[in-house]
């Protein structure tokens, strides 16, 4: 469901708001899971969600994110959890609302915002460094790409790669990151930003990591993706 409106403010500035409406379905996220190689266990397994304090499986951060793509600023955004920490989680059946105005878009679910994307954010500097702390490497493939794209109930006929794609191959970089560190492959991705460099291509894709510092109990990183020499795309990630 899609409503347009539009605003004039004090006879000059336009607003321009679209909402849009999506139920959340597990079926749907553990697809969309799958197509990028997320296998967080919170998003999959009951049991273990319950063991980091949450109620059910929880939808992925990113997989929210990408019903936005098409629909935000594609070449540069950021994505964060929203003011209320105590309800930022989305659980199975939760209806979220998405309500674009001026290029942010803001998902409500009932009066609490979960997540929000804007089109700035921080950004790490444009040469990956040499102190990189761990190197993911993945296939970017036609077949992963409609997955994604089906469970977002997106149209499957596409040109380009979807930027959202990319982006989300963060999460699953963090993941194995984590395991390979403390042995867990679970955690609360809560902030990514991403910056097109150039455009992604079909095949081999290295995601590099450099942890940039600890800050309120939360580690922050800078992010880079490689294709061959081709630098693909760059962000900065905050996990708790």
């Amino acid at each position: 469901m899609e409503i347009a409106q539009r605003q004039e403010i004090g006879g000059e500035k336009e607003i321009i708001s679209r909402e849009f409406e999506i139920i959340t379905n597990p079926e749907d996220w553990i697809k969309w899971c799958d197509a990028v190689g997320d296998f967080n266990p919170v998003h999959r397994n009951p049991e273990v969600a319950r063991m980091y304090g949450l109620e059910d499986v929880i939808a992925p951060m990113m997989y929210l994110a990408s019903f936005s793509q098409g629909k935000s600023d594609n070449e540069r955004f950021e994505i964060r959890w929203g003011r209320n920490k105590s309800r930022q989680v989305v659980y199975p059946g939760d209806k979220v609302r998405l309500i674009q105005t001026n290029g942010v878009i803001s998902y409500f679910k009932g009066d609490d915002e979960v997540l929000v994307i804007g089109s700035k954010g921080e950004i790490p500097p444009s040469r990956e460094n040499t102190d990189v702390v761990h190197r993911f490497t993945t296939e970017v493939l036609p077949g992963r790409v409609l997955s994604f794209l089906d469970s977002l109930a997106m149209e499957t006929d596409f040109r380009e790669i979807p930027i959202f794609y990319v982006a989300s191959l963060a999460g699953s970089a963090l993941l194995d990151l984590k395991k390979q560190a403390d042995g867990e492959c679970a955690g609360i991705h809560i902030y990514q930003s991403f910056a097109v460099y150039q455009k992604p291509n079909f095949g081999k894709m290295n995601v590099l990591i450099r942890q940039k510092r600890i800050k309120h109990g939360f580690r922050i990183f800078d992010m880079y993706w490689l294709q061959g020499e081709h630098l693909a795309g760059i962000g900065v990630a905050k996990v708790r």
